[in-house]
């Protein structure tokens, strides 16, 4: 990663037999692998599974960053990516899966290291489609129908230019702005998780790495303008791609607009390229629907006896 002693990338490894295809996952903005956690088990019986934390965010090393361009904020997270992975699978081509923001860095690394592939899996990733030119941020504003809720967009627009995250006013309110955070952001963001229990450790682990110094989440601004659209957009740029296949993962009821995705597959602009919808599903779709979710997995990179063979069993699981 780096001589700095906060230049460490943060990982979970599971494997359960030797002969496993390999598959690194990555999470999304401001997260962990730990989001994952619905999922990781059952994949791993599939795949060697690494379940990766991106340089500065997670449970990773926060080195100083400012992330002044997107050339730069790209360097960032690929480049320590790239090393990890050079260390710890030593050569052996592998899956390589991303959601939202780590989607979008997934499809930069399979632009920068193709050969290193096996295929390229995006969920509901950021930074697809490319901005319509008539788009402005008056639009961001006039999706609100309050007064307070036009103020509060019109501020967060304004802090996004200025680089200023999320992040930067809960950590000075301390660990009670974290918590109110974390309550607005569970309900709103992770409303499929509903046990007790397991809500508690969510917000238990979110608010230790939300409370960590900022360092990765200040990309965000250089990479993606207000609205969610990326100033250098993947659209054009993965049609580059020659040797892997790309699929494409979106909840059917995603805010995450998949019209590129479709595009992209029905006209096969990249050649062998899917797109599967997971069912009752929103962005966090390995929340709201983490059997679906793994079937679309399963389906896409095994086939469908492979997949039928997990569904039969998650259902005689689930019916005991």
């Amino acid at each position: 990663m780096g001589e700095g002693p906060d230049d460490y990338i943060h990982c979970v490894e599971l494997k359960k037999r030797e002969g496993l295809p390999k598959l690194v996952l990555v999470h999304g903005y401001g997260a962990g692998g730990g989001v994952f956690y619905r999922i990781i088990n059952d994949l791993a019986d599939y795949f060697h599974l690494f379940v990766v934390d991106l340089l500065g965010m997670g449970s990773s090393g926060r080195p100083t960053f400012e992330a002044p361009s997107v050339e730069l904020a790209e360097d960032f997270f690929v480049n320590s990516l790239k090393q990890f992975i050079d260390l710890t699978l030593k050569g052996e081509k592998f899956f390589l899966a991303g959601h939202s923001l780590g989607g979008y860095l997934a499809a930069v690394y399979a632009l920068r290291y193709e050969d290193d592939l096996l295929k390229l899996l995006l969920l509901s990733p950021v930074g697809l489609p490319e901005k319509p030119d008539d788009f402005t941020h008056q639009e961001i504003v006039d999706r609100f129908d309050t007064w307070k809720g036009r103020t509060y967009a019109k501020a967060a627009m304004y802090l996004w230019d200025k680089k200023v995250t999320p992040f930067g006013p809960m950590r000075a309110m301390g660990s009670w702005g974290t918590k109110a955070f974390l309550n607005f952001y569970l309900k709103n963001r992770m409303d499929a998780i509903t046990d007790k229990a397991e809500r508690k450790e969510m917000k238990r682990y979110l608010h230790q790495i939300f409370l960590r110094p900022a360092s990765g989440e200040h990309a965000i601004s250089s990479i993606l303008e207000p609205g969610s659209w990326a100033r250098k957009p993947l659209f054009n740029r993965i049609q580059t791609l020659q040797t892997i296949d790309v699929s494409f993962f979106y909840g059917d009821r995603d805010w995450m607009d998949p019209a590129a995705a479709i595009h992209i597959t029905e006209s096969q602009m990249l050649k062998g390229s899917r797109l599967y919808f997971i069912q009752d599903a929103d962005h966090h779709l390995y929340l709201d629907n983490p059997r679906d979710t793994i079937y679309k997995l399963l389906l896409d990179v095994f086939g469908e006896e492979t997949a039928a063979r997990y569904q039969g069993g998650a259902e005689r699981t689930q019916a005991t």
